[in-house]
Formats: C-alpha cells, sequence, structure tokens
C-alpha cells in the first residue's frame, strides 16, 4: 500500500493539463468508485492552481 506521501509525490506527476482531461478523469472516478462522489470540483482547483 502507497503512503499518502507517495501518492501525493506521484499524483502531481500525472495531474491532467486540460478541461477535457479533467472531465475525463472525473468519470473514470464515477466508474471506479461509484459509491464515492466524483471530486470534479476539487480537479478544477488544482487544474486552475496549476494553470
Amino acid at each position: 500500500m502507497q503512503t499518502h506521501t507517495t501518492i501525493m509525490r506521484n499524483g502531481k506527476k500525472e495531474l491532467p493539463d486540460s478541461e477535457t482531461s479533467i472531465n475525463t478523469l472525473d468519470l473514470a472516478l464515477k466508474e471506479k468508485f461509484p459509491h464515492r462522489p466524483a471530486m470534479l470540483e476539487e480537479l478544477n482547483k488544482v487544474l486552475v492552481k496549476k494553470g
């Protein structure tokens, strides 16, 4: 199991660069984790901070 720090380091490298990628990631998360709400708002915040 990965630690939180490892996930955060790896996650920064894997951030999508466009809104289309964010939406694609959102759909993938909904399919993978249907019992959890999608994190589209949080992903959009990251995209705004990155850009």
